[in-house]
């Protein structure tokens, strides 16, 4: 054991005689310049260690305050706006069934109308005239049905009376029967003038909102299709 203390302690002595030999060599400068920095580490060391202590002391920062706001709890209704088109359940077209110029629009788009109520007006001169030719003609038929009568009772007491022949009284019969026949077509004509200047004025078929109107005032419509 004492021999190996001994020889621990022979490696000191050596050790410490060689970093004196080297502090001796060293010059003077080098040695002051190694003296300046251990003690600026020593210095710097000393710093860190302080401010370590003050950061580890110092008290933690405050928690950062936020606006706060109270939530009420209420219905409400929201409104969003969509592009869409309307088409109703039922769509009805309107067909004119007599041409010519339209003369008034008594609806606008969009409006609501009812069963019956006049729409348009188309122009019904020629529909009117139309309408007085067929009432003279059958003015005329009923005239020559009042002839043909009279004629046919002019002839009966002839023939009866053998003044005149048979043939005579069956050819004014037939005549009285073409007038009779004259007179139901002209009243025909009549009801078919009278519907033709009923057309002039369309109406509504059923109730419901005017849609798009293709035709204005003043424009020719022909069988043209206007939509409700």
């Amino acid at each position: 054991m004492r021999t190996t203390a001994n020889r621990n302690q022979k490696p000191s002595i050596t050790i410490k005689s060689n970093i004196m030999k080297t502090i001796n060599e060293t010059p003077k400068n080098n040695f002051f310049s190694m003296r300046t920095s251990l003690m600026t580490m020593s210095l710097l060391a000393l710093f860190l260690a302080s401010c370590a202590d003050k950061n580890a002391n110092a008290p933690a920062p405050p928690p950062a305050t936020l606006p706060v706001m109270d939530v009420a709890y209420a219905s409400t209704t929201t409104d969003t706006e969509f592009p869409v088109a309307i088409q109703g359940k039922t769509d009805i077209e309107i067909r004119p069934q007599v041409s010519g110029t339209l003369d008034k629009v008594y609806v606008d788009e969009g409006a609501y109308v009812t069963a019956g109520q006049p729409l348009f007006k188309i122009n019904d001169n020629p529909y009117r005239q139309q309408y007085n030719n067929a009432v003279a003609t059958l003015n005329a038929a009923e005239a020559a049905v009042i002839n043909a009568q009279l004629e046919v009772e002019k002839l009966q007491p002839l023939v009866q009376n053998k003044v005149v022949s048979d043939f005579q009284l069956k050819t004014a019969k037939g005549n009285l029967a073409i007038a009779k026949a004259t007179v139901s077509q002209s009243k025909a004509v009549v009801a078919s003038a009278q519907i033709n200047l009923d057309y002039t004025t369309i109406k509504s078929p059923v109730s419901g909102y005017i849609g798009r109107l293709p035709k204005k005032q003043g424009s020719l419509v022909v069988r043209q299709i206007l939509n409700i």
